[in-house]
């Protein structure tokens, strides 16, 4: 969004960071303190305490009331949200016409969440920019709004149906949409069919429906896709090689799908850094991952099928972080080893019989998780593992933990029955 306001705010992030005012979470989203959010508010409401209709920002159900059904003129608003009437007190009031917004002509931000908005919507909005619509019902009216400028479209939790036909008139309206979230959509049949360049940067189709993905359609028109998310695509089964060959694409999340296989080949996905496959149960290759040379996370918590990993997993040099919980898994490759640069390995649940060998020199991993390995005993040698901070054996059957320096870190959740030696 702020892209597409030609606002260049990292100067004034870090700013924000270095005084504690402002936190970047572990998804990449901001977080503050609950007082700063009462300040922020308390001053924006100062803008104009007797016609709210003169500030930059709505989001108080009474406020946007006055300002929608008063229709105050003013060009003043930039983000707008409306939410159902939550006051008890009160009958709910959840329906709004679109002639409420024809004054609104500078809003770039508006979040609908589950109220009804009667009318129609052509010609309104023209600088909208970013649009959230939960609970959005009739596709006549979406298709109606004004899209020139949309760069974010949240269509989350919404009953509206699309077709393949309606999904490409979508992107043809909406030229310069980067952000397309579909989550829990269940009558949006989504198509990763792009023959023309779109500029998408971010695909949510979380628990949708899937068109035809065995076919020839092209994705080639996908060229700026960094971010596909196909969770809970429960007809999802095989990973497509037009898919593959997106060049762009860092993050590919299939989780609970019914995957069987992660096939992928030399070249595939050159820039792909996070792989999740958690909960797919009926996934039982992964041979081929290796190609993947600058994966940085793998995490396959909970497929209850897979058995093991390939003998080449040591090509993924770049790994950081893999989570193999809740597998089959019962022992590691000797190319394990070779993950020079692995921080994090969590087993939780699997059926280690011994401390893997192959992790003993990893000289930069953080964390290793071996909770609920219940078929884990004998020593756990950790003498090589010179950046280890947090060592995770609870309801093993690891007898002791030989280290050359206990006291620099944190041995967390032993069983009573362990012993701890510094060597």
């Amino acid at each position: 969004m702020w892209d597409a306001r030609r606002c260049f705010p990292n100067r004034g992030i870090d700013e924000l960071q270095r005084m504690s005012f402002l936190k970047i979470g572990e998804a990449n989203e901001f977080l503050m303190h609950e007082q700063l959010k009462i300040l922020g508010r308390a001053f924006v409401k100062n803008e104009s305490l007797a016609n709210p209709g003169l500030r930059s920002r709505l989001w108080d159900y009474e406020d946007v009331q006055t300002t929608l059904w008063q229709r105050q003129v003013t060009n003043n608003v930039e983000a707008l949200r409306v939410t159902p009437n939550s006051n008890q007190d009160e009958p709910p009031i959840n329906c709004f016409h679109w002639d409420d917004f024809c004054h609104l002509s500078n809003v770039r931000f508006l979040e609908l969440d589950n109220v009804e908005v009667e009318g129609n919507p052509e010609n309104l909005l023209p600088s909208l920019v970013w649009l959230d619509w939960h609970g959005c019902h009739e596709k006549s009216k979406l298709f109606a709004l004004n899209m020139e400028k949309l760069v974010i479209l949240g269509l989350c939790s919404s009953q509206v149906e699309l077709n393949l036909e309606d999904w490409r008139e979508l992107m043809l309206k909406a030229k310069l949409l980067k952000v397309l979230n579909a989550k829990d959509c269940p009558f949006i049949i989504a198509s990763l069919e792009f023959s023309e360049p779109v500029p998408l940067e971010c695909l949510v189709l979380e628990n949708c429906l899937l068109g035809d993905l065995t076919n020839h359609g092209s994705t080639s028109g996908l060229v700026n896709l960094v971010s596909l998310n196909m969770k809970r695509c429960s007809y999802f089964r095989c990973l497509p090689q037009a898919l593959c060959s997106l060049k762009k694409l860092e993050e590919l999340l299939l989780d609970g799908t019914k995957i069987e296989r992660l096939e992928f080949k030399e070249g595939s996905l050159p820039a792909l850094k996070i792989l999740s496959a958690c909960e797919c149960e009926d996934l039982v290759d992964i041979d081929s991952i290796a190609f993947l040379k600058k994966l940085q996370k793998l995490t396959l918590r909970s497929c209850k099928n897979l058995k093991e990993l390939p003998a080449v997993i040591g090509e993924l040099v770049q790994l950081k972080e893999m989570d193999l919980s809740d597998t089959l898994i019962t022992e590691l490759p000797p190319s394990v080893r070779d993950l020079e640069n692995l921080e994090v390995l969590k087993m939780i649940r699997t059926y280690l019989e011994g401390f893997p060998e192959a992790v003993t020199d990893l000289n930069r991993l953080k964390e290793l998780d071996f909770t609920y390995c219940e078929s884990l005993s004998g020593v756990c040698n950790i003498t090589g593992l010179s950046s280890l901070r947090i060592l995770r054996l609870k309801y093993s059957r690891i007898s002791c933990v030989h280290a050359k320096d206990y006291g620099r870190f944190n041995i967390l959740e032993l069983d009573d029955g362990v012993d701890k030696h510094t060597v």
